[in-house]
């Protein structure tokens, strides 16, 4: 249930900028959002990063845990920056520049061709952990949801738990659409590109969310990423972000 909620408020929008972004029960005269209960597990997760996300320059969000406190955090961060070739493929005009909160909500998204198989390709631009979706024709209409499908079911397989996932992508809100985060992680994805090619006929692309190839990119190429010194895996610095901010850590 809480879930369904999670996702049902995240396609509220209220006229104000960037509403698609808030999860809205009520929006008060102070500009503030006021949510409901969750489940204990979830106020946790809440309680501690709110600690960490208050510097996010977004719309306040009040939380009512089990015991009926109130935790304030920001909410609402998330942006995929599309390439110039994905942009195109979809047929949108050029999006604006995105308004960088936190490298660790921001994602490259860019589309691929394996052998016969039609890939959105998802980089984080702050850890260069990677999400794959295989895209059929109609698929592209909702590329978006595709692309939190693709991010859960990389997290999931990568180690994070159920309750990690559902924190970073409740506090990312609804992805904004925007331009790419900077030369190095656009770079870094076309090296990620290169590097899959040539396995490309090993590979098994057939699933939705290709796992194998997220194993390749996120626990067995070490490469260097912002924020971070000399070489890492993507995997493990992804759960470095997330515990910066108090979100959680791999399981």
């Amino acid at each position: 249930a809480v879930r369904a909620l999670i996702l049902r408020l995240a396609r509220v929008r209220s006229g104000q900028k960037r509403a698609d972004s808030l999860f809205l029960l009520e929006h008060n005269r102070n500009d503030e959002l006021v949510i409901g209960w969750f489940a204990p597990w979830f106020s946790e997760r809440l309680r501690r990063a709110s600690k960490n996300l208050e510097k996010l320059e977004k719309p306040r969000v009040f939380v009512h845990d089990h015991r009926n406190h109130i935790i304030a955090l920001y909410a609402g961060c998330m942006e995929f920056g599309i390439t110039i070739p994905l942009q195109r493929h979809l047929r949108l005009p050029r999006p604006a520049y995105g308004e960088v909160d936190d490298l660790a909500f921001c994602w490259e998204a860019h589309r691929v061709l394996f052998g016969a198989a039609d890939v959105l390709l998802l980089v984080n631009a702050s850890s260069r952990f990677a999400a794959f979706a295989r895209m059929q024709p109609g698929d592209w209409r909702c590329w978006q949801d595709a692309a939190l499908a693709a991010l859960r079911a990389a997290l999931a397989d990568a180690g994070f738990d159920v309750s990690t996932i559902d924190a970073y992508l409740f506090f990312g809100g609804a992805p904004s659409v925007t331009r790419t985060h900077g030369r190095r992680p656009v770079a870094f994805l076309n090296v990620l590109v290169e590097r899959l090619l040539p396995l490309s006929p090993s590979l098994d692309m057939r699933e939705p969310f290709p796992l194998e190839a997220c194993r390749i990119a996120n626990e067995q190429l070490r490469c260097r990423a912002a924020g971070f010194e000399g070489l890492g895996l993507p995997s493990e610095r992804f759960a470095a972000d997330l515990e910066r901010l108090g979100i959680g850590s791999s399981a």
